[in-house]
């Protein structure tokens, strides 16, 4: 696997569907003779013919994983991980251990058997 298949698979949200709109407003449909409401899209000049419609997730927003719009900002992201790949270590380290102490204090819950 390379850099850019790592990020895929991280960042992918599982599964895919027969439609989807992308963050870009592109429209990306499996040709299925079981879906009536689909057959408009085959003549909608921004609609594209996928088989099986994947998105993947960046800064909140997804985007159709077969569409182009978003390489760009997966290659900025992909930068910006690498480029602080240590701070960013670090940041997830404390937050575990804050999370971690956080979750030790809280106190637990005892039922009466009464």
């Amino acid at each position: 696997m390379d850099k850019k298949d790592n990020f895929i698979s991280a960042f992918t949200i599982g599964g895919s569907s027969i439609y989807e709109e992308c963050e870009c407003g592109k429209k990306y449909y499996e040709d299925t003779k079981s879906v009536d409401n689909l057959k408009d899209l085959k003549v909608d000049s921004n609609a594209f013919e996928s088989s099986g419609v994947e998105r993947i997730s960046l800064n909140s927003k997804d985007y159709v994983l077969e569409c182009d719009c978003w390489n760009e900002k997966m290659e900025s992201v992909m930068n910006f991980l690498d480029f602080n790949a240590v701070s960013i270590a670090e940041y997830l380290n404390s937050e575990r251990e804050r999370k971690v102490k956080e979750a030790n204090e809280i106190k637990p819950i005892v039922l009466d058997k009464n």
